[in-house]
């Protein structure tokens, strides 16, 4: 597949395109009976996060982000992090991209 190129404001051709990706319909997340308790959670982790100070606070902050990370149901946010790495950095191979889009969620 061949990707196109943008043009600029002055009429030159800019950055090359990105292939576009199909946005699926009927975007489900979770059940709306959920809610309330994930809201509740994540103000509860925002009172500790205030609590606990800068240092233990970004110590936990990187652990739970490199966690979520690797988890299943994160998988496609994940590989798209690795495509736009590999997009970015074409010498790079898959190892390399997967560990670096891994580093960005902490």
């Amino acid at each position: 597949m061949t990707a196109g190129v943008t043009a600029t404001a002055d009429g030159g051709a800019g950055e090359p395109s990105r292939p576009k990706r199909k946005q699926k319909k009927g975007r489900k997340g979770p059940p709306e009976w959920t809610h309330l308790p994930i809201y509740y959670g994540v103000r509860g982790m925002g009172a500790v996060m205030q609590v606990a100070g800068i240092e233990p606070t970004m110590r936990a902050m990187r652990g739970i982000g490199g966690v979520f990370g690797g988890l299943p149901f994160n998988r496609k946010r994940f590989d798209r992090a690795v495509d736009n790495i590999r997009w970015c950095f074409p010498d790079w191979d898959e190892a390399r991209a997967r560990r670096y889009a891994l580093e960005a969620y902490r």
